[in-house]
């Protein structure tokens, strides 16, 4: 029997089944290497977000920056700052900041 060139209809939608398989996979793999840049805006440096930010910017696929409005609060938190823990890029934008009427007002003004 000679051989065809035409492909039957159940041949041909397999076959193109089997294409749009191959493509989905193949932009699956492509997504999965991409890298995210992924910035996060905080008001201050604590030290319980530390270890956090540091297992987030360690993540395969994840480049993390995280900006600080201000280093501490000094009206209602005396933390220390332990700089030497931070393992993840980040910038600490200079402010102003006024407190009025205990908690229920607070101003911080970025000052660049």
């Amino acid at each position: 029997m000679p051989c065809s060139t035409v492909t039957s209809p159940k041949r041909r939608k397999r076959r193109e089944s089997h294409e749009a398989r191959a493509a989905f996979i193949q932009n699956f793999v492509r997504v999965e290497r991409m890298t995210h840049r992924v910035v996060i805006l905080t008001e201050i440096i604590a030290p319980y977000r530390i270890p956090v930010f540091n297992a987030l910017a360690n993540h395969e696929g994840i480049d993390l920056k995280v900006i600080f409005l201000s280093e501490t609060d000094p009206t209602l938190r005396h933390w220390r700052v332990y700089k030497d823990e931070i393992r993840f890029p980040y910038e600490v934008l200079p402010s102003w900041r006024f407190r009025a009427g205990g908690d229920l007002l607070c101003f911080l003004v970025f000052c660049g």
